[in-house]
Parts: C-alpha cells; sequence; structure tokens
C-alpha cells in the first residue's frame, strides 16, 4: 500500500496526486513525508498536504523543519514560508519547539509567518505562553522597522516615479503593524487587539480616538512610548534631495526581499537616478530573475540619451 501511494504522490496528474495526499490523512506513511512537505509549494496541493502533515503529527516535524532551512545558496525555496503554518496546526511541543526558532530567522518572509503562527497557536493554547520569554522583544523590533519604514515612506514622497515602491513600503508596513497587534493581542487576552488594531490603522475621528485611548491607557513603558509615538501619526511633509533618495534606495537594496529590491530598482529607474547606476550595474547580475530582469531595465532608462 505504502508503495502504491508513493507512486500516485509522483504522478505528473495534479489530480491523481490530489487524492493520493487526502489518502495519506488516513493511511500513515512516514516515507511520504519529504514528498508531503514539497507538495506544499503547490497552491492546488497546500491544503491536502497541510493537513496530511498534521495527520502524522511529530513525524512530519524534522522534514519541516529541513525544508524551512536556506539551501547552499541561502535562498529558501516556496514551501519554506509555508512551514510555520503547518508547524503551528501540529501544535505539538516538538512543533512548537521548531516555531519558536523560526521566530529569529533572518528571512523576514519566514520570519513574519513564524509570528503569525505562534500567535494563532498561543490563543488557542495559552498554556503555552511561558515558553516564548521575548515576546516583548519581537513586537518592539517589529514596531522599529515599522518606524523605519514610515521614515523611509516619508524620504520618497517628493519624489516622481516612486509610487509603486511607496506602496510597498506602505503595505509593509501595515503587515508590520499587523504583527505588532497579534502579539499585543497575546500579552494582552483580555483586549480584542483586532478591533482596536481596526480602529487605529482604518478608522477615523472618533472611531480612532478612541482606539488610541484604549491602547494609551493599557501599555506601559517602552511599548507605550514607541508605538504611540510618531508611528501612528500622518506621514511628514515631503521633503529631501537626490542624495539623500539615492541613499535610501542603496540601504533598501541590501534587504533580504526580492520584490522590495525590484521597486527599487523600478524607482531609480523611473526617476532615472545616475547616483544608483552602481547599485542598478549589480543587480543585473542577481540570481533572482525579476531583480535581474528590472535592473536591466532600469539600466536602460538611466543611460538612455534625451
Amino acid at each position: 500500500m505504502q508503495g502504491l501511494l508513493l507512486a500516485l504522490l509522483r504522478d505528473d496528474a495534479a489530480a491523481v496526486r490530489l487524492a493520493a495526499l487526502r489518502a495519506t490523512e488516513r493511511i500513515s506513511c512516514p516515507e511520504a513525508i519529504p514528498l508531503i512537505v514539497r507538495m506544499l509549494a503547490e497552491d492546488r496541493m497546500y491544503e491536502a498536504a497541510a493537513q496530511a502533515l498534521v495527520a502524522h503529527g511529530d513525524e512530519g516535524v524534522d522534514a519541516l523543519r529541513q525544508a524551512a532551512s536556506p539551501d547552499a545558496s541561502g535562498r529558501l525555496g516556496r514551501a519554506a514560508l509555508r512551514v510555520p503554518d503547518v508547524l503551528g496546526r501540529i501544535g505539538s511541543r516538538a512543533a512548537f519547539g521548531v516555531l519558536r526558532g523560526l521566530l529569529h530567522a533572518r528571512a523576514d518572509g519566514l520570519r513574519h509567518a513564524a509570528i503569525d503562527a505562534v500567535c494563532q497557536l498561543l490563543r488557542m493554547r495559552p498554556a503555552l505562553r511561558g515558553e516564548v520569554e521575548d515576546l516583548q522583544d519581537l513586537l518592539l523590533a517589529e514596531v522599529g522597522r515599522a518606524t523605519v519604514l514610515q521614515s523611509l515612506r516619508d524620504d520618497f514622497r517628493w519624489l516622481e516615479g516612486t509610487d509603486l515602491l511607496m506602496d510597498t513600503l506602505e503595505e509593509m508596513r501595515r503587515g508590520c503593524l499587523r504583527r505588532v497587534f497579534a502579539l499585543l493581542g497575546v500579552l494582552f487576552p483580555q483586549m480584542d487587539m483586532e478591533a482596536i488594531r481596526r480602529g487605529v490603522m482604518e478608522g477615523a475621528g472618533e472611531v480612532r480616538a478612541n482606539a488610541l485611548e484604549v491602547l494609551d491607557n493599557t501599555l506601559k513603558g517602552e511599548i507605550h512610548d514607541r508605538l504611540l509615538g510618531p508611528l501612528l501619526e500622518p506621514f511628514g511633509a515631503p521633503e529631501g534631495s537626490v542624495e539623500n533618495a539615492t541613499a535610501r534606495l542603496r540601504a533598501l537594496m541590501e534587504w533580504n526581499d526580492g520584490w522590495l529590491q525590484a521597486c527599487v530598482l523600478h524607482a531609480a529607474g523611473r526617476g532615472r537616478l545616475i547616483e544608483a547606476l552602481p547599485e542598478v550595474e549589480a543587480a543585473a547580475e542577481s540570481p533572482d530573475a525579476l531583480v535581474r530582469e528590472t535592473a536591466l531595465w532600469a539600466r536602460g532608462q538611466i543611460t538612455q540619451k534625451n
């Protein structure tokens, strides 16, 4: 039976592989776990693969840990970003141990997914709360990152051709704040932090003022000061210089985020920033196809004659 399942999981037909995945929820097949983990990368297979791994429980934890590790070139496979969700669904102490380690992953996407999964698991199993000692540090790191993203967005407001980059920075900032409020929900389980987040981020007038007042009365110390300062205020007035914008673009190219790098290159090309040409030239050799192709386009925009 296990040999047949393995063969079906490797079948060329997606419908056959999907049926085999669903069968592994009922039939234990440890030899199939590496195959199932790889299938997390396929959108059509993801949910069935996740449920199959949950059914296998701790048998799949080590394979999931390996899938969340970077390859020899330092890059993560697509399945890696889906590992935290599956570990959280398994919910065992072994799975939780791996999940805690991913809270400090170097890759932003993996770390963000781990924070989401940990927060969801701790809401369901508050007894595990004492096993994560650095929730406040994680929260403050996300607050700091959101503050940096807001500052970057302010710097580009005046520069033409940066709409895509500014939208990306704002989306990233809001993602940071969503994780901040998820962590606050764990630290203050008696509060509906999701409702407060909506009031602060999406509300207006009295709704927003009331949400901020609740935070002001609830939060203390460094969290209070850093979250309720300029972070939640409107963006600053447009101002800056080409030199400052170029320095910011260079700094953003160091971030481990291919889409963000592509947006930076797009802004450099739209703005025809000759000062950013060295970074554009370097990005033209990137192993990331999107980054490489955007760099080639930006180089053409910057170097073309009027």
